[in-house]
């Protein structure tokens, strides 16, 4: 049996009052959680009237900036960007720069439609499932993994967990 240390072994009844008391105590946190996010809520509507005027003033701004660009585009043939006193300007050049992904997943099928899988990245991770199944003593042999010996984890749920999930 696993315990921690200094802690009194409950009865059923203490581990029921414990589970009360555990709920009670999450409740009352997300009364806390809700009024911050009330707060927070108010603050970002605050910011974002406040903020209009600015935003409006920078639309304008980079509108006015790539007008001049492209006033003076011919400019950019060989230097393909320009220090000047308070930024860098130019266009860019690069083909990948210009391409927006807006549906990955209808990219993705596009993509391996038309044979260009190499076009598409793989993000590698590991298969804990698989893993598991190749049993504890493999998975002792890998570097970078922990697994605990025992096959029983204690948890609970409250009934305060419960309603929530509902």
């Amino acid at each position: 049996m696993r315990t921690k240390p200094n802690l009194p072994n409950l009865t059923e009844a203490q581990a029921d009052d414990n589970l009360r008391l555990h709920a009670d105590a999450e409740s009352q946190l997300d009364v806390l959680k809700a009024g911050a996010d009330q707060r927070i809520s108010k603050i970002k509507e605050e910011l974002k009237i406040a903020s209009a005027p600015l935003r409006e003033t920078i639309i304008a701004i980079k509108a006015r900036l790539f007008n001049w660009l492209w006033s003076h585009h011919g400019d950019f043939d060989k230097p393909r960007s320009k220090s000047m006193l308070f930024g860098v300007v130019g266009f860019r050049r690069v083909p990948s720069d210009k391409i927006i992904v807006r549906d990955e997943e209808l990219a993705f099928a596009s993509l391996r439609q038309l044979g260009l899988d190499d076009c598409i990245r793989v993000k590698l991770e590991v298969n804990k499932e698989v893993l598991a199944a190749k049993g504890v003593e493999i998975v002792k042999q890998v570097q970078g993994l922990t697994c605990p010996d025992n096959d029983d984890e204690p948890w609970f749920r409250t009934g305060y967990d419960l309603e929530k999930s509902k």
